[in-house]
């Protein structure tokens, strides 16, 4: 057995200790932020603060809920059982996702061994161990971010770069989660806007755009992705090379 599984079992395992040991109750806005909203719209009644009266708060992140409170009646189950246990499931998969995440991006800059350290020092934290399986805001914020860091395409400690396939597609998923993250609580853009700023200069292309030739790296793979093109332009060239390149990338 690889260590990954090994590594997924012990995700699972804390984090189903962790939603079954905390069964307490800490502030008012585990309700008043995700389920009493969520209430509200699937069932039509429930509790709303003067936040959401005055359109302070978004919906998504309760719209989530509700989907789930609206599958859970619609299967039958709605009791107080599955009523307070579906979203401690929701929680708990964000959470353990989170958790695999955060291992893959360490290990992706210092190795496995401070990859684990990470891991282990993170699962050490009370607070985080206290506040994570709850429907908080700030848990999801928390597991998000997360999740979106570790999509970065970064290529080492000290440089992004967009090479690849693959590297795109981090980056898209990485934007989706950034986006995400923003719509649950704006404010985190605070967080992300610094980051992207840095991205950007740091992205080969913007580099290359202060000389005066340009340099496109095509990631254009055959049938096994294996063989990559490499094109050298000129400024006069740019825009028809780039076309091209997009025909190229496409076929």
């Amino acid at each position: 057995m690889t260590v990954h599984n090994y590594l997924i079992k012990w995700i699972v395992a804390y984090r189903t200790i962790n939603c079954f040991v905390v069964q307490t109750w800490f502030v008012p806005d585990e309700y008043w932020q995700t389920l009493e909203p969520a209430h509200k719209l699937a069932f039509g009644y429930g509790y709303l603060t003067w936040e959401w009266a005055n359109g302070l708060r978004t919906y998504f992140y309760p719209c989530i809920f509700a989907f789930l409170y609206s599958l859970v009646a619609f299967a039958g189950l709605d009791n107080t059982i599955f009523f307070i246990y579906s979203p401690k499931l929701l929680t708990f998969l964000l959470s353990c996702f989170a958790d695999w995440r955060l291992f893959k991006f360490v290990q992706l800059l210092y190795g496995d061994r401070v990859a684990s350290s990470t891991l282990l020092l993170y699962w050490c934290n009370w607070f985080q161990f206290y506040c994570v399986p709850r429907t908080l805001l700030n848990s999801a914020e928390l597991a998000l971010v997360i999740i979106g860091l570790s999509y970065l395409p970064i290529s080492d400690k000290h440089r992004f770069q967009l090479v690849s396939s693959d590297n795109y597609y981090h980056l898209a998923v990485s934007s989706i989660v950034f986006t995400l993250v923003t719509l649950i609580r704006p404010t985190s853009a605070l967080i992300w806007v610094p980051l992207w700023i840095n991205f950007l200069y740091r992205f080969d292309f913007v580099y290359y755009c202060w000389h005066s030739e340009y340099i496109f790296y095509i990631a254009h793979t055959n049938i096994k992705r294996s063989e990559k093109v490499y094109i050298k332009l000129d400024y006069p060239l740019c825009l028809r090379t780039l076309c091209d390149s997009a025909q190229l990338y496409c076929s």
